[in-house]
């Protein structure tokens, strides 16, 4: 006879609590990026808050942003392509192996260097956010590949006495 279900059940299954804590964590962040030029278009201080959030982690320049209700995200196209691909990783990671993270890094690098020192004009922020989504995906994928894989022992059966802590 089995035993029946536990409300644990979801941490017996690591990879999945894993893809579910990122999937949650990630569209939070979208939510946030989204919700900063919402709050700043109906003045409420939630927007500059929300702003200096992401501050730390993007240059917030508004000509490589994307806009809402006149107001740019919280953060340019590029890391919001990033926190996309976060979101997706859980989704796809099925079928994006691990190894892209090195192709991802190259294509944001090469970008990246182009712009800066000037061989290429400043890119269109489509481009910008390709390039973030597809390093968002590929750092998700081996954040979820790290995932611990062993059980997590619940309470629902009790150990023997001489079994190992």
């Amino acid at each position: 006879m089995t035993s029946p279900p536990t409300p644990y059940n979801v941490l017996r299954q690591p990879d999945l609590l894993a893809r579910l804590l990122l999937l949650l964590w990630s569209a939070a962040l979208l939510a946030a990026i989204a919700a900063a030029p919402l709050a700043a278009a109906a003045a409420r201080p939630e927007g500059w808050f929300l702003y200096q959030v992401f501050e730390p982690f993007c240059h917030q320049y508004a000509e490589r942003s994307w806009h809402l209700q006149g107001y740019p995200l919280a953060v340019c196209a590029r890391c919001a392509g990033v926190y996309a691909g976060l979101f997706l990783a859980p989704l796809l990671r099925v079928w994006i192996p691990a190894r892209t993270i090195a192709t991802a890094l190259a294509l944001l690098g090469a970008s990246w260097a182009a712009e800066f020192t000037g061989l290429a004009p400043v890119s269109a922020n489509r481009t910008r956010f390709v390039t973030g989504l597809a390093l968002g995906c590929s750092v998700g994928v081996v954040l979820l590949s790290r995932a611990p894989r062993r059980v997590i022992r619940t309470r629902s059966a009790p150990l023997p006495l001489n079994a190992p802590q």
